[in-house]
């Protein structure tokens, strides 16, 4: 089974790592002030993030994108960046929602690089 890497984080903190097969930029997809407290791991945050206008639309097209890779790609992992401004809600939250998708066509390593900043 192909192995996917899918890493979530802010750009405020840093660019998204080299060596990504494709970075979703999610600063402009919606405002923050949408969301109740917590982060894209808690089931409210992400519950708000995907009923947003467009989110599971967005989010579906980035898994075929994802799935498109699989299917072509040379053989190490498929890597997958997912970028909003601090990487606290949109990131982490469509990345699980990726992660939930893809699960059943391949291994997922999921990494939310810059959600511990958020809490310094």
């Amino acid at each position: 089974m192909r192995a996917v890497e899918i890493l979530s984080f802010g750009y405020i903190y840093a660019p998204p790592p080299r060596g990504m097969h494709f970075v979703a930029d999610l600063r402009d997809f919606y405002a923050e002030d949408a969301l109740p407290g917590g982060t894209g791991l808690d089931r409210p945050v992400r519950d708000a993030i995907m009923n947003l206008p467009g989110a599971r639309e967005l989010t579906a097209s980035l898994t075929q994108v994802a799935s498109a890779y699989l299917a072509t790609a040379g053989p190490g992992p498929v890597r997958i960046a997912l970028g909003s401004t601090n990487g606290r809600h949109r990131a982490p939250g469509i990345a699980i929602a990726m992660h939930d998708a893809l699960l059943a066509h391949a291994r997922i390593d999921l990494t939310h690089r810059d959600l511990h900043r958020a809490f310094e």
